[in-house]
């Protein structure tokens, strides 16, 4: 619940420069069809201008997104700049803004146990900000998110005893002059600290400050991709050696003499990333790549994981040619080919 009543000029001071972030998901289906989705984050205004930030995962596979100034009540269309999976950062440049007020920043290492902060979010997506108040528990924190194929896990981070719902990622954790020290990343289902669930969870502002800086900068790294996603149109999953995580797949295990892979129930020898769906018209579908196919290789590098297929392709550009090597569940055999990149959402 809010510390503020709903007029109160602390409020007002908590909420400047703090956005709901509203994102729609688009995914063409093999069997025909499309399946819709959506989420709800939060977001802080960085420039005049409309650039904001929130998490990467509140806009991860969003195919649009619409930020709403709840000080005006304008939309906003916007377009995902920059992101890094690996810090779960992204930056929304939204389209025909002015005029916005940013957010204050402040300085997250002057922040230690004990301080009062106060999260600020658009709780469970009911279109408004709320506020919730608690004490700093600890920092420079691990914290590694439960469950997914996509194991994610960030470090040095802010705890807190904030109390944080879904729809509050991207939010900005206040310190008791309502600068911003902090981007809230979870609830507290999702994330755990040394196996203990987390009340809350924040990502130093002076790190995320340089990621969106960076990003701002159009300035892409091995962990920072900018602009538009590269999009291969396979929907996939970690190919685990544990022999009845997926029948389908896992019967793909050792290399036979004449190239193929022998069907076995003992584990796999080749590991890679097992093929759910394929979307129509898609690069993977014009290679032929089908559903329990496993992808190996994209245009040369190694992919043994799900984290590590999203982490080439956002090295790739839209437009971009790269060679796809895979083992066919069809015949067992490898396969290769290359395609052209098609534009896709982000990761």
């Amino acid at each position: 619940m809010s510390q503020y009543s709903a007029t109160s000029p602390q409020q007002d001071s908590a909420h400047r420069g703090v956005v709901l972030v509203s994102t729609r998901s688009e995914e063409a289906l093999s069997g025909g069809g499309t399946m819709n989705s959506g989420g709800d984050a939060t977001g802080i205004v960085l420039s005049t201008d409309g650039e904001i930030l929130t998490n990467n995962h509140a806009i991860s596979g969003a195919t649009s997104v619409t930020v709403t100034d709840p000080a005006t009540g304008k939309r906003y269309r916007g377009t995902v700049a920059g992101y890094s999976v690996a810090d779960d950062l992204a930056v929304i440049q939204l389209a025909d803004a002015s005029g916005l007020s940013p957010a204050p920043l402040g300085d997250s290492q002057s922040v230690r146990p004990g301080q009062r902060v106060t999260a600020v979010g658009n709780a469970n997506g009911n279109g408004r900000l709320i506020d919730t108040a608690g004490s700093v528990l600890a920092t420079g924190q691990t914290a590694t998110l439960d469950g997914g194929l996509q194991s994610e896990s960030l470090k040095g981070l802010i705890i807190h005893g904030a109390d944080v719902v879904d729809g509050d990622s991207g939010g900005p954790l206040l310190d008791a002059n309502g600068r911003v020290v902090g981007i809230t990343v979870g609830s507290n289902s999702e994330w755990r600290s040394s196996g203990e669930p987390i009340t809350g969870l924040a990502i130093p502002i002076d790190g995320a400050r340089a990621i969106a800086a960076q990003i701002r900068a159009g300035i892409p790294t091995d962990t920072v991709h900018i602009g538009p996603t590269a999009f291969l149109g396979d929907q996939a999953d970690q190919l685990y050696l544990d022999p009845d995580a997926r029948p389908s797949c896992t019967n793909l295990a050792t290399a036979a003499p004449d190239g193929s892979l022998a069907p076995s129930r003992a584990g796999l020898a080749i590991p890679g990333v097992c093929v759910d769906d394929v979307a129509p018209g898609s690069p993977a579908d014009s290679l032929g790549v089908g559903v329990d196919d496993v992808i190996v290789a994209l245009d040369g590098r190694k992919i043994t994981s799900y984290s590590g297929e999203i982490a080439a392709m956002t090295e790739f550009s839209p437009g971009q040619s790269i060679r796809v090597d895979w083992i066919s569940s069809a015949d067992g055999r490898p396969h290769h080919g290359t395609v052209t990149l098609a534009y896709g959402p982000p990761l």
